[in-house]
Order: C-alpha cells, then sequence, then structure tokens
C-alpha cells in the first residue's frame, strides 16, 4: 500500500537497489508484469526479487527467472501500548451487537 515506504525499508536494510518497481495497490499480476519484471532484472543483472507478503500471495515464485524473496514486516509498539490499547478496546466495545441482535429468533 506504500511503495516509498517499502522501499525505505529495504534500503535501511542495506539492500542495493538495481531497481525498483512498484504496483498499485490490490494490483492483480499478469503474465504479462512478470515478463517485464525478468526482462528488467536481466537488464539490471538483478541478483533476486523482493515483494511484499501481501503480494507474495498473488504471485507464483517459479515464473520468476531470480528467485523471489519475501519481505516480513512485523509491528512492534514500543510505547503507548495502554493507549492503543484503550481505543481498540473502546471501539470493540461500540461494535459489539447487543444481546438481542445475537440470539436467534
Amino acid at each position: 500500500g506504500n511503495p516509498e515506504a517499502f522501499r525505505r525499508t529495504l534500503q535501511g536494510l542495506g539492500a542495493g537497489l538495481v531497481k525498483f518497481r512498484s504496483f498499485p495497490d490490490h494490483h492483480a499480476y499478469a503474465g504479462t508484469d512478470v515478463r517485464l519484471l525478468n526482462l528488467e532484472a536481466q537488464e539490471f543483472m538483478a541478483e533476486v526479487f523482493v515483494t511484499t507478503e501481501k503480494d507474495a500471495l498473488k504471485l507464483r515464485p517459479e515464473a520468476f527467472e531470480k528467485p523471489l524473496l519475501v519481505l516480513r514486516v512485523e509491528l512492534e509498539i514500543t510505547r503507548g501500548e495502554d493507549l492503543i490499547e484503550s481505543a481498540l478496546q473502546d471501539l470493540f466495545k461500540s461494535r459489539r451487537p447487543a444481546a438481542a441482535e445475537v440470539l436467534p429468533r
């Protein structure tokens, strides 16, 4: 959903990006997309492809001429956990259906 953040994450991890291509969010990948990526990998002498977990679910690794790596991103809350937890509890309390809506008639 945020290609520039993904690029910055890769660079922050020390990846030597030779080419960066992004697709729109929720993109339905087609064979032409993979062919283009394979051609660009040859042109820029890339060693691997890297994608997000979200997009990896929509791709077939065997269609790529180089290894397809998936970057796993995890969220770690380092401060303000109590504020987030309280906000989530309030959100779910307000969305909880009334007992009459849950019980069958």
